[in-house]
């Protein structure tokens, strides 16, 4: 199991979800913090949409993300690792193609890919 820390941060007029994984419990029930990990951080982003009551989150759209990567000018990185994109680039570079791309319905389809609603 894995537990995140999400931020969530504005870009533009735009509000994201960073995702980080925080620990990880392993199969004998071992908590490991992700500083003891051998691996660099990953972050997990997300377009978010608070309309009342319902927030709605969205992940890029792998097929509209690669096709915008490849016709920017950014020195921003595509890699595909099995059923995974990854972007490598600095922070200030990814934050200014995701504000450019923010209200891209291809890359952030608004249908969502899940959606929360608070209980009463």
């Amino acid at each position: 199991m894995a537990k995140y820390d999400v931020r969530l941060f504005r870009l533009k007029d735009f509000l994201f979800a960073d995702a980080v994984i925080d620990s990880l419990t392993v199969t004998n029930g071992e908590e490991i913090r992700s500083d003891d990990l051998p691996a660099l951080s990953t972050h997990i982003f997300a377009r978010i949409w608070i309309e009342g009551e319902h927030v709605r989150l969205t992940f890029p759209d792998a097929g509209p993300l690669k096709l915008a990567i490849g016709g920017q000018t950014a020195k921003i990185q595509l890699q595909e690792i099995r059923d995974y994109l990854i972007l490598t680039g600095d922070t200030e570079e990814i934050q200014d193609f995701l504000a450019k791309h923010a209200d891209d319905k291809g890359i952030f389809p608004e249908g969502g890919s899940c959606s929360f609603t608070r209980r009463k």
